[in-house]
């Protein structure tokens, strides 16, 4: 029972943590983030924000996968 209860508490750790990585990195982008500055600075900046994306889906993709074997 135990065991159960804490492959649950990690699965939605995980799905946790990629809503706070997606949410915290596309407002920081949307708010913060001034695009009209340097175009290398803004095309790195566009490179970090895409990885960062696709490394939260990714671990949301992971749990899900977790979650649907157990």
């Amino acid at each position: 029972m135990i065991k159960i209860a804490i492959k649950y508490i990690f699965i939605y750790s995980l799905m946790i943590i990629s809503f706070m990585l997606f949410f915290c990195v596309v407002g920081c982008y949307i708010f913060v983030f001034d695009w009209g500055g340097n175009v290398i600075c803004s095309a790195v900046n566009g490179v970090i924000l895409i990885s960062l994306v696709g490394a939260s889906i990714a671990i949301y993709c992971l749990a899900e996968k977790i979650r649907l074997v157990f």
